[in-house]
């Protein structure tokens, strides 16, 4: 943390202005470890690994903390060698089975140029974006709840542009009023209310400033019948479970419902879908195998390697992204277009069909 950030960061306590209490470690201008306190009230927190932690260590996102640090080298690209995120992040929009260089299934078409603009990620997860962002010269805030923040490498870490805080977003813990861009990638379906959070990233955006961000598509709830039980296993233990049964159930699902498939009961084979849903509810394993999924890193991925090992680590990876969560909301686009304008935002433009896909602006 440098000390430039007391400038942007709140106390999620009351709102007020922080700061710094002790310093235990640094390295150049970043405090790794030390303290900060909140200026009305005295409550503490701690700075760790270079992060101030303004958020208690277990809340509904540690699911997602401890899915991000057993699998960060799986997704980023500068571990996988491809292209995916950078293409999310400024590649033009083609959604299909085949990749096509320079675009992507989201294709925000972010100029890579964003110098003297101050930019909020929100939900960064391992800094697959991140590690972009931080390549276009932008101030760069980044936030979240979970503790997936400490895959982040030192060498990310030492950028003099990065600001990396771990903070509930839906509280006070942002200056109004400061950014002029926001990235919320694969976040927004996963907040209790994305109505109420979209409220919260326009008291975040100048005028004038503009939010991308995506959202699990769907006009119903995701409630399959094994989600009561599963969405209380983000835990250790959870995490286990799921390796341990994917492999075996998911292998089974597959030939089960391609035998159902060959005999033309196709209502059966959707049957078996749904009753062993809990093992790669979005069928990721059946569409690498006989469609390809090669926009996607993990079609990529099988495809240049042939490595099953990979490709049921991704699996796992999808399965335990999908049915542990405590909340998991879908929205079709009007419901989305809808939400962000009773946030307020204008000019709004939502793109694509495996989900939505969404930019609007504060109005000046």
């Amino acid at each position: 943390m440098r000390e430039t950030v007391l400038s942007i960061i709140r106390s999620p306590c009351c709102g007020s202005e922080l700061s710094i209490e002790s310093v235990s470690q640094k390295q150049g201008d970043h405090i790794k470890s030390g303290s900060l306190s909140c200026q009305s009230c005295s409550t503490r927190y701690p700075i760790e690994r270079y992060v101030p932690r303004l958020v208690p260590k277990e809340n509904y996102s540690s699911s997602w903390g401890d899915l991000w640090m057993e699998t960060a080298e799986l997704t980023r690209d500068s571990s996988t060698g491809l292209t995916f995120y950078r293409d999310v992040l400024h590649g033009s929009y083609h959604e299909g089975d085949k990749a096509i260089e320079g675009t992507s299934p989201f294709g925000f078409a972010w100029p890579t140029d964003l110098s003297g603009q101050l930019v909020l990620e929100v939900g960064p997860g391992t800094g697959c974006c991140t590690e972009h962002l931080v390549k276009t010269g932008c101030e760069l805030v980044v936030i979240d709840m979970s503790h997936a923040i400490d895959s982040f490498s030192e060498e990310l870490h030492s950028h003099s542009n990065l600001n990396v805080i771990q903070a509930d977003i839906n509280n006070p813990v942002l200056k109004k009023s400061l950014f002029d861009r926001i990235w919320l990638f694969q976040v927004l379906q996963h907040t209790p209310s994305p109505a109420a959070t979209l409220k919260t990233m326009f008291s975040l955006l100048k005028e004038g400033g503009e939010i991308s961000f995506t959202s699990y598509g769907g006009s119903t709830l995701f409630n399959p019948w094994y989600y009561r039980f599963t969405k209380g296993l983000g835990t250790r233990f959870g995490w286990k479970l799921i390796n341990l049964y994917v492999p075996i159930v998911v292998q089974f699902k597959f030939y089960l419902h391609q035998f159902f498939d060959y005999l033309g009961f196709s209502r059966l084979a959707n049957l078996v879908d749904r009753v062993l849903g809990f093992a790669d509810p979005r069928n990721i394993y059946r569409r690498v195998r006989l469609q390809g999924m090669e926009d996607y890193p993990v079609g990529a991925q099988y495809k240049n390697t042939g490595d099953h090992r990979i490709l049921m680590q991704f699996v796992i990876l999808n399965t335990y992204d999908a049915i542990t969560p405590e909340y998991s909301l879908n929205a079709d686009h009007q419901t989305i277009e809808k939400w962000t304008a009773e946030a307020g935002f204008e000019e709004i433009n939502s793109w694509g069909t495996g989900g939505v896909r969404a930019k609007a602006k504060r109005p000046r």
